[in-house]
């Protein structure tokens, strides 16, 4: 996401999370937002990513498990 549409949300929203695959690229890009726009990711690691995570656990694991992720990430 470009610098200009990041602003754009951070002017609008108090608060962004930002969810990418549980692998490495994933990780690195989590990081790069983090760096430097201060945005936080949540890390599912359930699965390499949220379909994979659905499909080897199931809708109402992966659910529960975001509901927790986004509760600790937004306090």
């Amino acid at each position: 996401i470009g610098e200009s549409v990041i602003g754009r949300l951070q002017e609008k929203y108090s608060r962004i999370l930002v969810l990418f695959d549980n692998d490495e690229p994933g990780i690195k890009a989590a990081q790069r937002y983090q760096d430097k726009y201060g945005i936080k990711a949540i890390n599912l690691e359930m699965s390499k990513d949220l379909s994979d995570s659905v499909k080897d656990n199931g809708i109402e694991a992966v659910r529960d498990k975001l509901l927790s992720l986004l509760k600790e990430a937004l306090v």
